[in-house]
């Protein structure tokens, strides 16, 4: 079963839909709001195959120890794709945000959130 994580927020029908079709879901936490496993904590054995997040829910503030690149630390070494939830109008300044991490995730406007989602995880 392939599992996606997602941080809190995340629309509860596509998960819904996601658990309907035979995928797992876990809820993952950002290390701020205290929500499911954090983030920077996954390893293989958790099994992850997808992660959906929106844009705030990666990003931190400048006085907080860790920032977005650290977030998504684990993702990367891990190789689990990451989609950011942002809607489309707002891509070029979601890509200015993320310009240190950009290569490492997948900006999706959330209409079409479920779509991509399904293209990743039949891969």
């Amino acid at each position: 079963m392939k599992i996606v994580g997602y941080l809190e927020g995340t629309d509860s029908l596509f998960l819904t839909y996601l658990v309907a079709n035979g995928y797992g879901t876990l809820p993952l936490g950002n290390g701020i709001d205290n929500y499911g496993k954090f983030i920077k904590l996954l390893t293989r054995s958790d099994g992850i195959s997808l992660v959906v997040a929106y844009l705030h829910k990666i990003m931190t503030f400048p006085s907080y120890p860790i920032s977005h690149r650290d977030i998504l630390y684990s993702c990367k070494s891990l190789g689990i794709p990451v989609i950011v939830v942002v809607p489309k109008n707002e891509h070029r300044k979601a890509e200015k945000i993320l310009e240190d991490v950009i290569n490492d995730v997948i900006l999706v406007d959330p209409e079409d959130l479920l779509k991509e989602s399904l293209e990743i995880l039949s891969g």
